[in-house]
């Protein structure tokens, strides 16, 4: 008997945006997300890896969703390679 599954691409999957985040994350969700300190992220704005926005009206940032996850993927890449 043959069984028929669906299955969800997670690479083309934006978990924000699904949460109604409109593909913008805050800054704290970046840091989780990256496993870095605040001036590694600092560093990857500051060097064009990651976009990011002041958020109207408070001295906060928030980042592409999708920058976040690429770099991610860069990381895990990088570390996988060098067998960490």
């Amino acid at each position: 008997m043959l069984l028929w599954a669906s299955f969800i691409n997670l690479d083309q999957y934006n978990q924000y945006e699904a949460a109604g985040m409109n593909g913008w994350i805050d800054r704290a969700a970046a840091l989780e997300a990256l496993k870095v300190r605040p001036q590694t992220l600092y560093a990857y704005v500051s060097r064009g890896l990651l976009r990011s926005e002041a958020i109207d009206g408070q001295r906060q940032r928030r980042y592409r969703a999708d920058d976040v996850a690429r770099l991610t993927r860069c990381i895990d890449a990088v570390v996988a390679h060098l067998g960490a």
